[in-house]
């Protein structure tokens, strides 16, 4: 789902995703893919999450929690791992 850099309405999508839902959170060119973990102040918390270019390489390690503006989201895609399982280690 595409969005403008001024969309706040964007809130009420993440309202609909539980908590712990793999998604894929797009900034700029690039894309953080983690848990959601909520929405606090116009700000989404993502979880154990990934930075990665648009050639799916990582661009830096897991973070333990993410904070990201709403003004700055591009696009909101809910999957991540399960859609692309060979880019991603499964915990053991």
């Amino acid at each position: 789902m595409l969005f403008g850099q001024n969309n706040m309405l964007i809130t009420a999508l993440f309202k609909c995703f539980a908590l712990e839902t793999k998604l894929e959170v797009g900034v700029g060119t690039r894309y953080w893919v983690g848990n959601f973990a909520g929405l606090c102040d116009g700000v989404v918390i993502l979880r154990e999450a990934q930075f990665r270019s648009n050639s799916c390489s990582p661009i830096i390690g897991t973070r333990r929690t993410v904070r990201i503006p709403i003004g700055q989201i591009n696009f909101v895609s809910q999957g991540g791992c399960q859609k692309w399982p060979w880019l991603c280690k499964e915990k053991k």
